[in-house]
């Protein structure tokens, strides 16, 4: 039997979700870089919907086509292993904090998308891995045509983003007074604090050897305030991928993973 495929984006934090939900449940599947605006077509194909709004990630498996992180969860939870994620007295409040989740990414896309729009750096960082390192800086146009594709696909509005850091920071005081110095959500670990730990990587981004960032890219997916005023909700996140996220890497990997150019394909 064929390995599920998962299309993704290395530093989406939607990706991220579907991808920590299947290593946790040990399903071994194999994975492919979705490229935006240029890769779209083929999404399209895949996804079978040629109309309306296509989004990573999305999982093939034995004619199936999986289509969010959520679904993508529940599904890896049905044919893998591990501790559950889905305990049944908690379902109704997960499926809330996933909510949350998607609503505050959904504000920090905003404002990400408007600060990548305009930082050099992060636009050549955002460029596909095989545009060679010398013409990165003269193809600057075609990655500012991406960051107009992503205001166009979610309508982004640029004059909402006051707004936005306004909501992300309510979500921020509601995680904090949740978890009240808990290491969970819950008594057990559940996809509530994959969702919510990931919502963190719109404040301050997790470590390279995670998901990996140019540092262009690092700062745009940054808000200093905020990530001071949370550390101890940064520092929350670090410890749940370090017990449960958690993958060393030789020096080598680690230099690898600061170049701009990195990208993962495989899973």
């Amino acid at each position: 039997m064929a390995k599920p495929h998962l299309i993704s984006l290395s530093y989406s934090p939607w990706s991220e979700r579907a991808r920590w939900a299947l290593d946790h449940h040990k399903v071994r599947y194999r994975r492919s870089e979705h490229l935006p605006m240029v890769g779209e077509p083929l999404l399209r194909l895949r996804a079978r919907r040629l109309t309306g709004r296509v989004t990573v990630p999305l999982l093939m498996h034995d004619g199936a086509v999986i289509t969010d992180s959520y679904d993508i969860a529940r599904y890896a939870e049905t044919v893998g292993s591990g501790e559950p994620l889905f305990p049944t007295q908690h379902i109704a409040a997960i499926e809330a904090w996933n909510r949350t989740s998607d609503e505050t990414l959904a504000l920090a896309r905003s404002i990400i998308t408007f600060k990548t729009g305009a930082s050099a750096e992060a636009k050549q960082e955002a460029l596909p891995p095989f545009v060679p390192a010398a013409l990165r800086r003269y193809a600057e146009p075609v990655a500012a045509m991406g960051v107009a594709f992503f205001v166009r696909k979610y309508r982004l509005d640029a004059s909402a983003v006051e707004r936005a850091t306004e909501g992300i920071e309510k979500t921020l005081k509601s995680l904090r007074e949740a978890l009240s110095g808990r290491p969970t959500l819950f008594e057990t670990f559940t996809f509530a604090d994959i969702a919510m730990a990931t919502v963190l990587q719109a404040v301050e981004p997790v470590d390279n050897q995670f998901i990996r960032l140019g540092p262009g890219t690092r700062a745009c997916w940054t808000m200093p305030d905020l990530a001071d005023r949370y550390r101890d909700l940064v520092e929350w996140r670090d410890g749940l991928y370090a017990e449960k996220r958690g993958r060393r890497m030789t020096k080598r990997s680690r230099d690898q993973s600061t170049t701009p150019t990195s990208r993962e394909s495989a899973g």
